[in-house]
Formats: C-alpha cells, sequence, structure tokens
C-alpha cells in the first residue's frame, strides 16, 4: 500500500495546485505529475515482486547496494515525508556498501522501517538513513526525532500486533524484522546519540564488498 498511498497524496496535492487556477506553479504541477509516474513504474515492479513471492522459492538473493536501496525507499516515501511535515536525510561512508539479499525483502523491511520513524518523528521532525559498515559487516541506521522507545520496550515493539499508536496494525517492524533475519540479516533497537529512536539493521558484506 506505501506507493499507492504516495500515488493518492502526490494526486491530491496536484488537484489542489490546479485548484488555483491561474496562480497554480506550472513547475510544481511537472514535478507531481512526474512523482507520479515514476511511483506508477514502482508500482509494476512491485506487483512483479508480488508475483515471484506467490511462487514459493524463486525470491533468489542478488548483490544489493543496501544504500541505492535506501535512496530508492527514501524517494517513494517522499509524498509522505512532505505531508507529515518530516525532513528525510541520508548519509553514508564512502565506497559500496554491498549485501547478499532478495532486494524485494529488503525494500519491503526498510520501507516499514522508514514508515515508523516518519510517523514517530512528528511534525518539522527528521529522520535520518546512516548506511556504513561495521567490520565484515554492513550496517543501515535509521534514526528519528521523536520520543524515543522506553528500555522495557524495545524488544516488545518487534512482536506481533504490538502498537503504541491507535491505528496502528503492529505488523510493520515484526515484518521488517522477519524478512531481513529471513535474509542472513538482524533488526534492533540501538542506542541514540540523542533524542528519539534508532533502528539499526545489520547484515554479512558480500564477498565482493568483503575483498
Amino acid at each position: 500500500r506505501n506507493p499507492m498511498s504516495s500515488l493518492r497524496l502526490d494526486a491530491q496535492m496536484l488537484e489542489k495546485e490546479a485548484g488555483r487556477g491561474g496562480e497554480a506553479r506550472t513547475e510544481r504541477m511537472v514535478e507531481l505529475a512526474g512523482r507520479m509516474r515514476h511511483t506508477l513504474d514502482r508500482m509494476e515492479k512491485v506487483f512483479q515482486e508480488f508475483l515471484t513471492l506467490a511462487r514459493p522459492g524463486e525470491e533468489k538473493p542478488v548483490s544489493l547496494d543496501l544504500e541505492a536501496c535506501a535512496r530508492e525507499c527514501v524517494e517513494m516515501l517522499m509524498p509522505r515525508f512532505e505531508v507529515a511535515g518530516v525532513l528525510p536525510e541520508i548519509r553514508s561512508a564512502e565506497g559500496e556498501m554491498s549485501i547478499r539479499a532478495s532486494a524485494a525483502a529488503v525494500k519491503r523491511a526498510l520501507l516499514n522501517v522508514l514508515l515508523n520513524a516518519c510517523q514517530h518523528a512528528g511534525q518539522g521532525g527528521r529522520v535520518r538513513v546512516e548506511v556504513s559498515t561495521a567490520g565484515s559487516r554492513v550496517r543501515l541506521d535509521v534514526c528519528d526525532s521523536g520520543p524515543g522507545i522506553p528500555k522495557k520496550d524495545r524488544e516488545r515493539v518487534f512482536e506481533m500486533f504490538y502498537t503504541t499508536r491507535p491505528q496502528g496494525t503492529g505488523l510493520g517492524l515484526f515484518l521488517a524484522r522477519t524478512a531481513i533475519e529471513k535474509n542472513g540479516g538482524s533488526l534492533a533497537v540501538a542506542e541514540s546519540e540523542g533524542a528519539g529512536a534508532r533502528l539499526r539493521m545489520e547484515f554479512p558484506a558480500s564477498e565482493k564488498e568483503l575483498k
């Protein structure tokens, strides 16, 4: 539902801009229309991924650049960030951050973690993605400027149906951890350097990265 929600939000913003009549900003309308087309292209890829998931055993691991994956997911969720008034940022260490995993599974997991961060960052908040290496592992941290996660709840947030949001399903982080662990990685709450939460993914670096 993530790309569909993004498409709906962009359509609403395009309709609002067009409704300004002679004061409508052409460049803004072109930007929104282009983003909608781009989202439709991504949705087509997502549908293909679901068809692949319907055939057990065919979601094979590939060499995946984790930074590029993060940038793609943030771009897909830009309409959600804009509406929520949240500013996303990506920081990456130098060099290729390659892992070997299912691209579809990692993207779905990362989208869930990013959405969780966006929801908790609050109006005017920030979400920062940091990609780095830690020994023989590739690390991706998603940090938000929200209230943070109490120590007593740092494992519970990954339990099925556990949520602190009235409209939450309690499935996002559970499904994210499940997908990441099936691909040889881990997902946990890490210590934050300041306010807010820090969720950390780690994967073994691909053989190419280790050379």
